[in-house]
């Protein structure tokens, strides 16, 4: 039940608050207010049988929102990447993003937000444990493998532009069949046409669709709970989890997308195209 109630909650926010994000006001009202609400969410769900629901909620709420807001920022740096054409601000993004995904990870888990910190490169997700002593654990996430596999057979190797914005970058030569394609972001890495690859406000475009996804990972912490218990009844389960991170909200936030694109009136009439817009200007490459 509350989980359900916590997911509701999510929908919510993402189609009926600030869903236009005109300007950055909006934009750290969005954010700030998913990973608050994430956060104290999770954070309820896992909570200790003895501990007071009113402090876990607190404490899940600001520190869910304090990522939140680090995840605007991030998004900030994108626009300032594209105006400025300067690949340091991927950089400072991605750590940025990659803090305040670990902090309303923290957040929603019920822990103290530097508890765990995370950091994905490529198909590989990068695991620091900071709590007691530290471990480094790198985890495989599938899903993003699989993509990374098809890319390499498909598509051409961008060394230049993953150098630039640390993500997986690839290249393909534009068909005239494909209209006004520029580019495409998949679970861990994009593809842009050829002729665009140095076209700042599409990198831009491109990683804020890959942070998106970052968004909706943070929806694992509400299967943390049955996950212990498999662990516990099967021992595969536990042996697999140590390497493996499973990216099982990416098919939410495809069904997500699917949504908004079957309401759209057009191509941009969707959240998270208008969102990726926002962060990046306006695309023009026809």
């Amino acid at each position: 039940m509350k989980r359900s109630l916590m997911f509701l909650l999510i929908l919510f926010l993402f189609y009926n608050s600030v869903l236009g994000q005109r300007n950055d006001f909006q934009g750290a009202v969005y954010n700030v207010g998913i990973g608050a609400v994430i956060g104290a969410g999770g954070a309820l769900i896992n909570k200790g049988k003895t501990e007071k629901a009113g402090a876990v909620f607190l404490k899940g709420f600001w520190q869910g929102g304090m990522g939140g807001y680090l995840t605007f920022e991030s998004k900030r740096m994108l626009r300032l990447a594209a105006q400025n054409e300067d690949w340091k601000w991927y950089w400072g993004s991605r750590l940025f993003n990659a803090a305040g995904s670990s902090i309303k990870e923290n957040a929603a888990l019920n822990r103290d937000f530097w508890e765990q910190w995370h950091f994905n490169i490529g198909f590989m997700r990068l695991e620091f444990h900071t709590k007691d002593q530290f471990l480094f654990k790198p985890k495989v996430m599938p899903v993003t493998l699989y993509y990374t596999f098809f890319a390499t057979i498909y598509a051409d190797f961008e060394l230049n532009n993953s150098l630039r914005t640390s993500f997986l970058a690839f290249s393909i030569k534009r068909k005239e069949e494909w209209g006004n394609w520029g580019g495409s972001a998949y679970l861990g890495l994009f593809v842009t046409a050829k002729e665009y690859s140095d076209y700042y406000p599409l990198l831009s475009h491109e990683i804020l669709h890959l942070y998106q996804a970052h968004d909706f990972f943070v929806l694992n912490t509400l299967m943390h709970r049955p996950m212990l218990k498999l662990k516990e009844r099967y021992s595969w389960v536990e042996k697999l989890s140590e390497f493996i991170y499973l990216e099982a909200p990416a098919g939410i936030l495809r069904l997500a997308y699917l949504y908004e694109s079957n309401r759209a009136v057009n191509y941009y009439d969707n959240f998270f195209e208008r969102e990726a817009s926002f962060y990046s200007g306006q695309l023009r490459y026809w």
